[in-house]
């Protein structure tokens, strides 16, 4: 996969379940759907590792974030506006991962 920076999500009971996470593994695939108040798919991750004791996933991709759409402590690709995102036929944002680890 090239060159590539490492994103976190962390285990919740909604979007980032054990169930997606295993989803995510077997796939190769991040999802995202609009955030509370977007209107735009959107994938969305934390810079880095996951904390010592914290549940979730790690992984790597080559599709650069979009650094209008992202903080400095969360990454956003945004589709239509980043660059290598797709959108799936449920209308989720798509983008390339690799799983790292899985906790």
């Amino acid at each position: 996969m090239g060159s590539q920076t490492l994103y976190r999500r962390h285990e919740n009971t909604t979007t980032q379940t054990p169930a997606v996470a295993q989803l995510q593994l077997k796939s190769g695939e991040i999802w995202g759907s609009p955030g509370r108040w977007g209107v735009y798919p959107c994938v969305r991750a934390y810079f880095g590792q996951l904390a010592s004791g914290q549940k979730g996933v790690e992984f790597a991709t080559v599709i650069p974030h979009d650094p209008k759409y992202s903080s400095p402590w969360e990454a956003h690709w945004v589709h239509p506006y980043t660059s290598g995102v797709l959108l799936n036929s449920q209308g989720f944002a798509v983008i390339a991962a690799k799983i790292v680890k899985i906790v």
